[in-house]
């Protein structure tokens, strides 16, 4: 359960700051233990970051339509990529803001430990099925389900294999079997996304 995230507070910088967060970023996650293999590696943020301010510096020097461009393009690329780690970042600290902030970002407030995350996978009605549940966000369109059978969590997601895509927030998925327990990961596919999964952790389930 997340009990802070990472805030994408940087959409709303300027140019100049958005170009000082993605350097501080790319800083953060450089050799740090508890984020050692982000989705965007910090070396390509840096390089992202450096594209924007030679793209910021080129419209500064020449206000022109393709010089905006440009810049709107190099501006949008590191947001993308802000985005996607920052993500990660909630994921990998298991919501701790502390750990949050060594990753450059700012944490959201605190959520109360009572708080249940927007997902769920739990026995289904009948002998072989499961509930799967996804409270999906505004710009989400579907959720992707894998499946590992086993009590332990696998440590490679290549382990796991399809199980349910819906665009439903709930579905019972049938063809297990009773007795197993089963591992369970989602992610929602946005609507603008790029292509990136952001997987929940590991649900298990015995399957009745």
């Amino acid at each position: 359960m997340f009990y802070s995230k990472a805030l994408y507070d940087f959409i709303s910088l300027t140019i100049i700051l958005l170009i000082e967060r993605g350097y501080f970023v790319a800083s953060c996650l450089t050799a740090n233990p508890s984020f050692p293999t982000p989705f965007v590696l910090a070396a390509q943020i840096t390089t992202l970051t450096d594209t924007l301010k030679a793209a910021w510096l080129a419209y500064e020097a020449n206000p022109g339509t393709n010089e905006k461009e440009a810049l709107t393009l190099a501006q949008d690329a590191l947001i993308a990529a802000l985005k996607s780690d920052a993500d990660y970042v909630t994921g990998k600290s298991a919501g701790d803001p502390i750990k949050i902030k060594s990753g450059g970002y700012t944490p959201s407030k605190a959520k109360s430990t009572t708080e249940k995350p927007p997902y769920d996978a739990k026995a289904g009605s009948k002998p072989g099925r499961v509930k799967l549940y996804y409270q999906k966000g505004d710009h989400d369109m579907a959720v992707v389900w894998l499946a590992y059978i086993g009590t332990e969590a696998p440590g490679t997601m290549t382990n796991y294999v399809p199980c349910a895509g819906t665009t439903l927030d709930s579905i019972e998925v049938t063809g297990f079997t009773s007795g197993d327990w089963v591992n369970f990961v989602a992610s929602p596919i946005a609507a603008n996304g790029d292509g990136t999964f952001h997987w929940t952790p590991p649900l298990l389930v015995l399957i009745p």
